[in-house]
Formats: structure tokens, C-alpha cells, sequence
């Protein structure tokens, strides 16, 4: 259940860490059509946002790793 709730709540993100501005959909099929609304903007991506947002998954993946691996 809780990898479930994390990828809702980790799709939910994907605007943000993409740096675009779209209309938040509401009611019933929230994360499918948010992934519609993405890729209808995809083409207006933040490069900029993209590449911070790349750079702290890697590093929050490889500490998590580490922690795991000292545990």
C-alpha cells in the first residue's frame, strides 16, 4: 500500500520537476491525466529544472543506497 501512495504522490511531482505550469485536473483519475497534461507540454520543459531535479534524485538515491547498504 505505502509504494502505491508513493507513486501517486511521485507522479503527482512530475510537473514540478519539469518545471511546467499546467492545470491541476481534480476528481476521479488525477495521475492519468496529469501524465496527459504533461505530455500534451512537454515540448515547454525547464532544462534548467529538469537537470536540478536530476541531480537531487541521483544524490538522494545514492545516500539512500548508502544507508541501506551501513544498516
Amino acid at each position: 500500500m505505502l509504494s502505491i501512495i508513493n507513486f501517486v504522490s511521485s507522479g503527482a511531482q512530475i510537473p514540478f520537476e519539469l518545471g511546467l505550469v499546467i492545470k491541476r485536473p481534480l476528481g476521479y483519475f488525477v495521475l492519468p491525466l496529469t501524465f496527459v497534461e504533461v505530455f500534451r507540454h512537454i515540448n515547454e520543459t525547464n532544462i534548467c529544472a529538469l537537470i536540478i531535479s536530476i541531480i537531487s534524485v541521483v544524490f538522494l538515491v545514492t545516500i539512500k543506497v548508502s544507508a541501506s547498504i551501513l544498516l
